[in-house]
């Protein structure tokens, strides 16, 4: 990676999932839901989730006995109803769920609601009923993409108004229609606040634990890191055994004193690159050292059988008037 004068800015390209990057963008669905997985393993957090499922259930089960459904749909409630308790038992036994098992429990929440909403024979009173929706936005902020979270409320405004014209055709007052519609609606822009004070609190709290040149993780974000690593590996906690790798670039202070700290820098971030392109995404790469010399420590889950580096020199070029330094790196033996 060339540096053509001092001072020039230079960032290492390849991410995995603990490496977050300097400046990166939070808007893919493996971003988001990494974010939150790796800080919610917690075991109230899927508690609390298992409870709110249960909860939509039994809404539409005290909703069977009302008699406001069309003629036969009823059944088909109490049975939807229902799916939510081993729904929400897989939320108390099983760890968070992928990034595709999220997204798919938030269109079995949203198919549910509108199911049992629609089958009221008046359609004024489900307008209330809508507010679930909310909750179930507040999911996709916390656990899945922006464009998950979009479509969802997508379906929620459109169901909103069907209901509000469907009211209204029943001969309902348009004007407590319209100010019901409005009311629950409203709470629809709940999760968009949300959102973007979450990621306010993620570029603040990334600064604690990523290292400023490389954006690799510090020693603090790896220490947090290797417990998500082992956790991830298995479900077996004693079969949660890591592989540490330490790498040293040698007469790194050489460097930065005969061609100057941008091309030290350049070295750097060309090692992060290196590592974080060579290793799983379920690894963790690491920036340890302060100052002259440098070390880096992938930590993996030690059933990997991946390499940790490439091979081949790491090319750089100095400013002008110095000549440039072949250096290599080779892991340190033990």
């Amino acid at each position: 990676m060339p540096i053509s004068r001092p001072g020039t800015a230079v960032t290492a390209e390849g991410r995995t999932r603990y490496r977050p990057g300097l400046d990166a963008t939070h808007s893919s669905v493996d971003d988001d839901y990494t974010y939150f997985a790796n800080t919610a393993r917690e075991r109230w957090v899927r508690y609390f989730i298992g409870t709110l499922t249960l909860l939509f259930g039994l809404s539409g089960i005290l909703m069977v006995p009302t008699g406001i459904h069309y003629d036969g749909l009823a059944v088909f409630v109490l049975i939807g109803a229902l799916t939510t308790i081993p729904v929400a038992i897989a939320w108390f036994v099983r760890p968070w769920p992928s990034t595709r098992l999220a997204n798919a429990f938030v269109f079995y929440a949203d198919v549910g609601i509108v199911g049992i909403l629609f089958s009221s024979t008046d359609h004024y009173v489900p307008l209330a009923g809508c507010m679930m929706f909310t909750i179930v936005a507040v999911f996709t902020v916390i656990a899945s993409s922006f464009r998950v979270m979009w479509a969802h409320l997508a379906v929620s405004v459109a169901t909103v108004l069907a209901l509000g014209v469907l009211a209204v055709g029943q001969g309902k007052n348009p004007w407590l229609v319209a100010a019901t519609a409005v009311t629950v609606a409203t709470l629809y822009l709940t999760p968009l606040m949300m959102r973007a004070y979450i990621r306010h609190l993620r570029s603040r709290a990334s600064g604690a634990v990523v290292d400023s040149l490389t954006g690799l993780y510090n020693r603090r974000g790896l220490l947090e890191a290797i417990d998500d690593v082992g956790t991830a590996s298995t479900d077996c906690a004693s079969d949660r055994t890591l592989g540490v790798t330490v790498l040293d670039i040698d007469r790194f202070k050489d460097i930065n004193d005969r061609f100057g700290h941008p091309t030290g820098d350049a070295v750097l971030i060309e090692v992060a690159s290196r590592l974080t392109a060579a290793v799983p995404k379920t690894s963790v790469v690491s920036r340890l050292a302060a100052t002259s010399s440098s070390s880096c420590t992938s930590v993996r889950p030690a059933r990997s059988n991946r390499p940790i580096t490439g091979s081949g020199p790491v090319s750089t070029r100095a400013s002008p008037g110095r000549p440039s330094p072949p250096v290599s790196v080779r892991p340190r033996s033990s």
